[in-house]
């Protein structure tokens, strides 16, 4: 929560330095509140797992690289229907919103895709603490 908030400080601050209030802040929001608090959750996961900081820091670039595949086609390089089903879409089109005209629908598809993400990495972290933390802890008795 508290990277989540500093995350969107640090982005208001940028982005309102950078073009003025002339943008949609509500998009921007929600694009980096959503995916700081999928990363953070995505992060916790694999700090449950790693046994060495040296571990988590070499198991983080396998989140990043399937979770921002749309960044291939933002950057005009690769599109791929599938895309729209990672959350790293999702964000790209919040974002996008923030400085463009959008579709509410697809603004309600990026919310909506981006809580599903966030449930799943819930999940995953909550899995990955109980059984490499609790389950490890108690086992030392």
């Amino acid at each position: 929560t508290s990277l989540t908030f500093l995350a969107s400080l640090v982005s208001l601050v940028i982005v309102i330095f950078s073009f003025g209030l002339s943008i949609s802040l509500l998009p921007l929001l929600l694009g980096v509140i959503l995916g700081s608090v999928f990363f953070v959750l995505m992060g916790f996961a694999l700090a449950a797992r790693a046994k060495s900081i040296n571990g988590f820091l070499l198991s983080t670039p396998l989140i990043s690289i399937w979770a921002f595949l749309p960044f291939l086609s933002f950057l005009n390089l690769y599109d791929n229907f599938l895309f729209y089903l990672l959350p790293g879409k999702g964000i790209l089109i919040l974002l996008e919103a923030a400085f463009s005209r959008s579709s509410i629908w697809l603004i309600v598809y990026a919310i909506l895709l981006m809580l599903c993400w966030i449930v799943f990495a819930y999940l995953w972290a909550k899995s990955w603490f109980y059984k490499y933390i609790i389950l490890k802890i108690g086992g030392k008795k």
